[in-house]
Formats: structure tokens, sequence, C-alpha cells
């Protein structure tokens, strides 16, 4: 008996696949949820461009003000982890928490997300992250952006054949259904 979990993306989401996707989605879904991880620029354990930050919170900045008539709502996860290399050993550090926000799915915030042409291009600083949709607060799609991963919980066969038309190629060959209680929740 095959395990009924989400279908796994194993195709890049970009260009005219992605533009369709996102049309697709804003018929279907009714919420986005991004992640921003300013914390990370800020710890000791972040070793890029220190301007980095700054630019995040430009970003963040921008999606607050741009949609602040769609928020839902946010909130903090504690903590994530960060695999740390030293001498040979792994040493693994939990450091202060991301960001999650929801928002409305309508047409200024399709348009936001279609600023973008690659689903795995949804990176801090300058996007936030792992961009999911939503409908009546079952998760329809998340991703891990800089993983380049996605699922997708297809609902139907019909769903299935739409999907791999536009490009989308999924691990599993036939449609899998995922029950709803498996489904991932988020009140908002």
């Amino acid at each position: 008996m095959q395990k009924k979990t989400p279908m796994l993306v194993t195709s890049s989401i970009k260009n005219k696949t992605y533009k369709q996707l996102i049309e697709y989605a804003f018929k279907k879904c009714d919420a986005v949820m991004f992640v921003t991880t300013q914390r990370f620029f800020e710890s000791k354990h972040y070793r890029g461009d220190p301007k980095d930050k700054i630019i995040l919170e430009q970003t963040i900045k921008n999606i607050e003000e741009n949609f602040k008539n769609d928020f839902l709502k946010k909130r903090t996860n504690s903590q994530f982890v960060i695999d740390e290399y030293k001498d040979g050993k792994t040493n693994r550090v939990f450091n202060d928490g991301f960001g999650v926000y929801f928002y409305t799915f309508n047409k200024e915030l399709k348009d936001y997300l279609l600023s973008n042409t690659d689903l795995y291009k949804w990176n801090n600083p300058h996007y936030p992250e792992n961009v999911s949709l939503f409908k009546d607060g079952y998760c329809w799609l998340s991703s891990i952006s800089h993983e380049s991963m996605c699922w997708i919980y297809v609902a139907d066969k019909k769903e299935f054949q739409y999907l791999k038309s536009i490009g989308i190629e999924f691990w599993q060959k036939e449609f899998v259904p995922t029950p709803k209680k498996d489904l991932y929740f988020e009140k908002y």
C-alpha cells in the first residue's frame, strides 16, 4: 500500500509554469504564507553580507506597508537550528526564531507573487522565503525555497493532470490523494 503523502514536485517551477501555477492558485486559494529569518541575519552565525539584514528589514517593511489591509496574522517560531562546523565537529546551534506571515490572497498579492519568476527564488533578504498557499486554513502548496523543494496537496486526478500539463513534474507517477486529516491546517 502506498503511503498517502502530498505530491512531491521534482521539476523547477519557473517562468511560464510558475505564472500558470500562481494564476491557478489565485482561483483556488485564499491565503498566502511567507517566512522571514530576520533573526538569523542578526546572529553571530551569519557569515554573509551585513547589509543583508538591512535589505531584509526593508523587504519586511515594504510587505507590511503594501499589504497591511490584507494581513491575517503573524506568528513567531521560537527557534531554528543551524549546524555549525568547527574543527571537524558539528555543533547544533539553536537560534532565535523566524516570522511566519499570513495574508489574504488577493489581486495585489498575486501581482507581488508574479514579480518573481521562480518559486525557488523566494529567498531572504530580497524576498520572504517559503511561499505556501492555503485554502480555508488547509495548506495546498508548501515550499522550502532555499532547498528547491515543493509539495502540492493535489485535490483530485483532474487537478493532477492540469498541473502536469503546465509543466509540473511529480515524484509520484500517479495521483495519490492525501486524506484531509493529514493536511497541514493553520487557523487564520
